[in-house]
């Protein structure tokens, strides 16, 4: 039977995991939750029909057989929040084609680059980005690095260790206060980041002042500006 897994959290190295393990199967759909999302009920009937399971966060609630008439034509693999930060969050399923035609679209734009390997920051709110980078490096076979658990100060030693190790084929993730926390945290500091390959900021605005920034304070070369989950 068809399985559909709703996670619910912070960043972890089982959104990794589960979002890989769904990607290889052709019976399951994964849901990942921001934080704030507490339950699906308003969702539910949006969904294929399937088995219900709990991870993350929603962990030890009731699995359940959920019946549905919805037809897909094809059925969808992922299912991913537009935004968690406001009240009108939208879930948009995505059927693998759909994640493996934003992800070729996206790096189109990249051919003249050699991206070797990704730095993903902690996004609780924009988990499209995580599945961007997931995705991405498990398709690509490109080397993947990510803080767990909340997002906090240290995660900018470990993008300055992967910047460090991987400069010149680095893709960095994340949104724009990720990217100016790390120019303060070298400030506060008074460290000097080594130079890097490129970056997709998104989930926000992001100003023309950061942009250059991007370039000047935090060495990345060629940054570039993404976009938003309901946009893929």
């Amino acid at each position: 039977m068809f399985k559909i897994i709703i996670w619910s959290g912070h960043h972890s190295r089982e959104i990794n995991q589960l979002i890989t393990e769904t990607y290889s199967s052709s019976d399951c759909l994964l849901i990942l939750c921001p934080p704030r999302i507490k339950n699906l009920e308003a969702w539910l009937p949006l969904l294929p029909s399937g088995t219900v399971e709990f991870r993350g966060d929603f962990e030890g609630q009731r699995s359940f057989t959920h019946t549905s008439t919805t037809i897909y034509s094809e059925l969808p693999s992922f299912g991913l929040f537009s935004t968690g930060t406001v009240d009108n969050s939208k879930l948009i399923l995505y059927s693998k084609k759909n994640l493996e035609t934003s992800i070729a679209g996206i790096f189109s734009f990249f051919t003249d680059l050699k991206i070797t390997s990704i730095f993903s920051y902690p996004q609780p709110y924009h988990i499209f980005g995580l599945a961007l980078g997931y995705l991405t490096a498990f398709i690509n076979k490109w080397e993947l690095t990510y803080p767990e658990g909340t997002y906090s100060r240290d995660a900018h030693r470990e993008w300055m260790q992967a910047s460090t190790e991987n400069g010149e084929s680095l893709l960095t993730l994340g949104t724009p206060t990720h990217f100016m926390d790390a120019m303060s945290f070298c400030s506060d500091n008074n460290l000097s980041p080594a130079k890097s390959l490129t970056a997709i900021v998104g989930g926000a605005k992001v100003e023309k002042k950061l942009w250059y920034n991007l370039q000047s304070e935090l060495r990345i070369a060629k940054p570039s500006v993404g976009y938003g989950c309901s946009e893929a």
